[in-house]
């Protein structure tokens, strides 16, 4: 209604207050409030959206903060899961490699047993070798100490002949046990000694290992 008035070119408050200033006065207010109602009718819906919109984002914060919350929740129970799929694997791990290592041991432990059943051969044939011997210690201590004794002068041919003929013969003569193929190197000469003189460079020759034991064990003249 009173747009009638207010689009009149002669309701101005100018030409309104050359005839009343109070008539001027209610012009004025009649623009004001026409402009109002005219921003108000464009503003107010506006303002209606805008706090629509700001419930909406609220609302939206709201759902965001809560969904973060879940999500904090989520990825502490991955991390917690981690961590135990990270200790599932390390105790997987170790298992796998102390199973690898008992299944080293028994294959060592395996073939030790079985080595030591050959070694059960071996060792029943050299108690065997060594009652034998045991039996002929008279004779061969009593060669022994001869060969000891009177052998280091002469050379390999000839102490040969003193063992076989001068003293193994009256030794058998005696009915004193004695060893048939006698060798005094084989009788006193420890065999980790004999590779120390093969490194030396003493020859491996059986004349050689001989004059060695000669000269380790002999107190009188060794050669």
């Amino acid at each position: 209604k009173a747009e009638k008035y207010t689009k009149d070119p002669g309701f101005t408050p100018n030409l309104v207050s050359k005839s009343s200033t109070a008539a001027a006065a209610l012009c004025m207010w009649v623009h004001a409030m026409a402009l109002y109602a005219t921003v108000f009718r464009e503003v107010e819906p506006k303002r209606m959206k805008l706090a629509t919109a700001q419930r909406t984002v609220e609302e939206k914060q709201q759902m965001l903060a809560e969904a973060k919350a879940k999500l904090a929740e989520v990825k502490a129970v991955v991390s917690e899961l981690e961590a135990e799929n990270k200790k599932s694997v390390q105790e997987m791990e170790d298992l796998r490699t102390s199973s690898e290592d008992l299944k080293n041991k028994l294959e060592r432990a395996e073939k030790l047993v079985k080595g030591l059943g050959g070694e059960k051969v071996r060792w029943v044939e050299s108690v065997e070798v060594l009652e034998f011997n045991y039996g002929n210690l008279w004779g061969d201590c009593l060669v022994a100490a001869a060969f000891l004794s009177y052998a280091g002068p002469f050379g390999s041919k000839y102490r040969q002949t003193l063992v076989n003929q001068e003293w193994l013969g009256p030794t058998r003569a005696k009915s004193i046990p004695c060893t048939n193929d006698f060798s005094f190197s084989n009788f006193l000469a420890d065999p980790a000694d004999v590779r120390t003189w093969n490194l030396q460079e003493l020859p491996t020759d059986e004349f050689s290992t001989e004059n060695g034991v000669l000269v380790t064990r002999g107190r009188r003249w060794p050669l």
